[in-house]
């Protein structure tokens, strides 16, 4: 998939790609495009495959239970909401408990946070109008909401 479409083409410099793939660190090596893998260069992607997202987030739940804050689950969840619900740096970042539904389970996606070079952050609706839409949440998210929403 990643070496058939423009999956890279969209990420900006600098930025991280998940990549949910059953190929190990070697694999990749050896299955990723040249095309791809300079791209990822040229651009400074990091990338993480499913499996490593998964020790990432046990670590950083581990993390949370032990210090017991607000901003150790916050960082828990924001991680969560990225990879369960697909959601943006600045979708995550604007959304209040107001727009996540437990009962239904769907989080309403209906703004963004932007940041400015001076000045704070701002809240405004997202780019395109196709980037508001109602997202399930799936049962793995649902819980880390849950333990979110307590604090």
């Amino acid at each position: 998939f990643i070496n058939d479409f423009n999956v890279v083409d969209e990420i900006k410099p600098g930025g991280t790609l998940l990549l949910d793939c059953p190929w190990d660190e070697a694999e990749l090596e050896e299955k990723l495009a040249p095309r791809i893998k300079r791209m990822l260069e040229e651009k400074n992607i990091d990338f993480y495959t499913a499996d490593e997202f998964k020790l990432f987030i046990a670590a950083a739940l581990s993390e949370a239970e032990r210090v017991n804050t607000i901003k150790e689950y916050g960082f828990y969840t924001f991680f969560m909401l990225a990879f369960y619900a697909g959601l943006r740096k600045g979708e995550i970042n604007a959304l209040t408990w107001n727009d996540i539904d437990l009962d239904d389970d769907i989080i309403h996606v209906t703004k963004s946070v932007t940041q400015k070079l001076k000045g704070g952050d701002r809240i405004t609706p997202p780019k395109n109008k196709s980037s508001i839409r109602d997202v399930k949440i799936p049962n793995k998210l649902k819980e880390a909401l849950k333990v979110s929403f307590a604090f």
